[in-house]
């Protein structure tokens, strides 16, 4: 989170046309959705990349490493997609007859339909939460008519988001170097206090960030 909300405002697109942005990103994810072609995937995939490293000017191993965790749960589900249990073995390429497990030419090629349609779509998702900071976001909202209550609890939850990776980081790097994650057990330990000095953390900063708002006289709106 408090990555993608340092690329979003340091590129080269952040001070563009919000509306704009917002609309390509929101067309391409529609396209990504309901066009079954593989040319237009990797076409969506490949322009996102390339949009953001040349236009945007955001360095390509952070977009690469943004891939990494949507690509384990996409490749953990697509695993489970392509195998099939079945004692008949026809039309499988591969097949292991003690557990009558295999895969099948056509669970490998809605697999991969899958796989690139999820990519291009999370390309185009990735476009606009990397272009588009959060103040024209929720600028974005008002003019659309979104409801203020919507608005409002999202910026609270991004609010709080940021601040439990920070606390989260800043616990980790402390426990890592007083050697926290030694062995088994000491990272058992090391997890249990970084969990209580988080909940703790997040209370005190819902505390300081309610008398804040308070003292603002805040009415119930963000006024960005």
């Amino acid at each position: 989170m408090p990555q993608i909300d340092s690329l979003a405002y340091n590129n080269g697109l952040s001070r563009k046309n919000p509306y704009i942005k917002a609309s390509i990103g929101i067309f391409l994810l529609v396209l990504a959705l309901v066009n079954e072609s593989l040319v237009c995937h990797l076409g969506i995939i490949l322009g996102m990349f390339f949009s953001l490293v040349f236009l945007a000017k955001l360095p390509a191993k952070r977009i690469l490493k943004l891939y990494t965790l949507p690509m384990v749960f996409l490749c953990m589900s697509l695993l489970a997609m392509v195998l099939s249990f079945q004692e008949d073995k026809i039309d499988y390429l591969f097949f292991a007859k003690p557990f009558h497990m295999g895969l099948n030419y056509r669970s490998v090629a809605v697999a991969k339909q899958t796989f690139f349609r999820s990519i291009a779509g999370i390309s185009a998702t990735y476009f606009m939460a990397l272009t588009i900071p959060m103040n024209q976001m929720i600028y974005l909202l008002k003019k659309i008519h979104m409801p203020e209550a919507f608005i409002e609890q999202m910026v609270l939850m991004y609010r709080f988001i940021a601040i439990f990776f920070e606390e989260f980081h800043t616990l980790e790097r402390a426990l890592i170097l007083k050697a926290g994650y030694g062995n088994k057990k000491l990272m058992i330990k090391s997890s249990s206090i970084i969990a209580g000095a988080l909940f703790q953390s997040m209370m005190d900063s819902f505390t300081s960030y309610k008398v804040a708002l308070d003292c603002k006289l805040f009415d119930g709106h963000f006024y960005l």
